[in-house]
C-alpha cells in the first residue's frame, strides 16, 4: 500500500526516485536531487526506490541493519524497520491498517495526514488496498478444502 501511495508499486518500482526518473545500480542509493511542482510549491528531493527513501534516511537503516546495497531486498527490510520505529507494526499485525497509517504519515508523504503539500491518498483507499493484496498471500483454509 505504501508503494501504491509513493507512485511506485510498478514493476520498476525499486529503480524510480522522486519526479519517476529511473536509476540503473542497486549499489547504493543514488543520491541525486530531482525537482517538480506540487500545488503551486517547487519541492525538491532525494527520495528513492520503492518506499521513496531520502538519502539519510536510507543510510541511517542501511549502517542499523547492516544492509549491503540498495537492492529490492534492501528497501523492504528497511521499508519494515521504518514501520517497526514508529511502533505501527503491531498494528499491521493486529489489523489496525489505519492506526498504522496515521503512525507512518509523517514518513511518506502520499500518506493522508502527511502535510508535506503533496497529494495525499485517503486512509480508507490505502487499507483497502492492503486487504485485497494480503488475500493473495493467504492459504485457503481447510473448510475450502
Amino acid at each position: 500500500m505504501i508503494a501504491v501511495a509513493e507512485g511506485t508499486a510498478g514493476s520498476d518500482g525499486y529503480r524510480t526516485q522522486f519526479t519517476g526518473a529511473k536509476f540503473d545500480s542497486f549499489h547504493t542509493h543514488p543520491d541525486e536531487v530531482y525537482c517538480a511542482y506540487s500545488n503551486g510549491r517547487r519541492i525538491c528531493s532525494s527520495a528513492a526506490g520503492r518506499y521513496q527513501f531520502l538519502k539519510p534516511t536510507f543510510d541511517r537503516l542501511k549502517r542499523k541493519l547492516g544492509l549491503p546495497d540498495f537492492g529490492p531486498r534492501s528497501q523492504d527490510l528497511a521499508a519494515i524497520e521504518l514501520i517497526r520505529e514508529q511502533g505501527a507494526l503491531e498494528d499491521i499485525e493486529a489489523g489496525n491498517i489505519k492506526a498504522a497509517l496515521r503512525k507512518v504519515s509523517a514518513i511518506w508523504a502520499h500518506v493522508e495526514g502527511a502535510g508535506y503539500g503533496q497529494p495525499e491518498h485517503p486512509l480508507d483507499k490505502l487499507e483497502a488496498i492492503y486487504w485485497r493484496e494480503r488475500k493473495k498471500y493467504e492459504f485457503p483454509s481447510q473448510a475450502q478444502k
